[in-house]
């Protein structure tokens, strides 16, 4: 009686090795998403203590805030953040809107600043 050799055939072989290839690409996609997911939601987090910041420092000023658009830079967590604060004229008299937009500066790649957040606050006119 001949004796019958049991392993792996070549093909099963492969087949396993292609479905673990599979696997393993899936598996890094997720992962690499999921670093970039987390990198952006520091980046927004980030921004958004930046404007409420900002924001702080304007209620806490002694009057009013002036009408107009101001471009400020601030530094936090070793980055640099432009700030871009516009306070306008509301229906009531007695009270002021003002938008704070966030995002990191990238003068040194001559592109737009990407707006990262934005901030929407009422401040009323404490002198009244």
């Amino acid at each position: 009686m001949g004796s019958r050799s049991t392993g792996f055939t070549l093909i099963e072989v492969l087949v396993a090795l292609s479905v673990f290839a599979i696997a393993a690409i899936g598996l890094y996609s997720v992962s690499e998403q999921n670093v970039r997911n987390a990198a952006r939601l520091e980046e927004k987090t980030m921004a958004h203590w930046v404007a409420m910041n900002k924001m702080v420092e304007i209620q806490t000023l002694p009057g009013w805030p002036s009408l107009g658009t101001q471009d400020t830079k601030v530094e936090m967590a070793q980055r640099e953040w432009q700030v871009k604060t516009v306070v306008s004229k509301t229906t009531l008299k007695t009270l002021r809107k003002v938008e704070i937009r966030v995002g990191i500066n990238n003068d040194s790649f001559g592109e737009k600043i990407k707006t990262t957040t934005v901030l929407t606050g009422y401040i009323g006119n404490r002198a009244i």
